[in-house]
């Protein structure tokens, strides 16, 4: 993410969008601060959605498939 422009529309517009259109899960990676946070937007179009936050030096579980990426 480069700047205020960048994160506005990726925690905004972007995350709007995705509810919208019904995706489950939304991923930002965050390499500035070395970060990868995990939007669950499940299957209720976003009304009860989870955020996680982890590092970049570890697995990231993937919700919408029984595994993780590393």
């Amino acid at each position: 993410m480069n700047g205020p422009f960048y994160r506005k529309k990726d925690f905004g517009k972007k995350l709007e969008k995705y509810v919208d259109a019904g995706v489950r899960e939304y991923w930002i990676a965050d390499v500035k601060n070395q970060k990868v946070i995990v939007y669950d937007l499940g299957d209720d179009f976003g009304e009860n959605m989870d955020l996680m936050i982890y590092g970049m030096d570890g697995e990231v579980p993937v919700g919408i498939y029984d595994g993780s990426v590393r």
